[in-house]
C-alpha cells in the first residue's frame, strides 16, 4: 500500500471525526422524516452493494464502508448548533449566523424552519414540536427580529 492511499484513509478519519463533533454540538438535532430514513439506508446499501461486488482489495471495502459512513454522518449533522445551522451542504457545512439573511419559522405538525444565505442557498430542516421555543429563543439570540419571521 502506498502512501496516497494511507494519506486518504487518514483524510476520511479525519472528516468522519469532524462530522461526529459537529453532531456532538448539536444544540437540537433536526427531525428525520421517516422516508428520508428509507431512503439514506437505501443509498447506504446501494454503495455497500457496489463495494461488496466491485471491490478488489482490501482498501477498496475500506474506502466503500467509509464512503457508506460519510453519508449517514453528514446527514445525520443537520441542525442547530453554536456556530448556526448545520446542514448537508459544503464539506463542513455550516451556515452561519451572520450569513443569514432571511429565517422562516412555522408549526404545524413539526416545527419548520427554512433559511436563505447571502449567497441565496435555501434550506429547509424540521424539528419536534417540543423544540419551538427553544429554536425561537436561540434565533432571536443571535439574529435580529428582521431577519426572523414567525408564522
Amino acid at each position: 500500500m502506498g502512501y496516497g492511499v494511507l494519506i486518504f484513509f487518514l483524510v476520511c478519519i479525519m472528516l468522519i471525526v469532524g462530522l461526529i463533533k459537529q453532531i456532538r454540538a448539536l444544540i437540537i438535532p433536526a427531525r428525520k422524516k421517516t422516508i428520508e430514513i428509507i431512503f439514506m439506508a437505501i443509498a447506504c446499501m446501494i454503495i455497500l452493494g457496489i463495494t461488496y461486488l466491485y471491490a478488489k482489495t482490501w482498501y477498496n471495502s475500506i474506502l466503500g464502508i467509509l464512503g457508506a459512513v460519510i453519508l449517514v454522518l453528514s446527514w445525520a449533522r443537520q441542525g442547530i448548533a453554536p456556530k448556526g445551522f448545520c446542514s448537508v451542504r459544503g464539506l463542513w457545512g455550516y451556515e452561519t449566523w451572520d450569513t443569514l439573511i432571511e429565517v422562516q419559522v412555522s408549526l404545524q405538525n413539526d416545527v419548520r424552519v427554512s433559511f436563505i444565505t447571502k449567497i441565496l442557498n435555501e434550506n429547509i430542516q424540521y424539528y419536534k414540536k417540543e423544540d419551538y421555543d427553544k429554536i425561537i429563543d436561540l434565533l432571536l439570540e443571535h439574529l435580529s427580529s428582521e431577519i426572523v419571521k414567525i408564522r
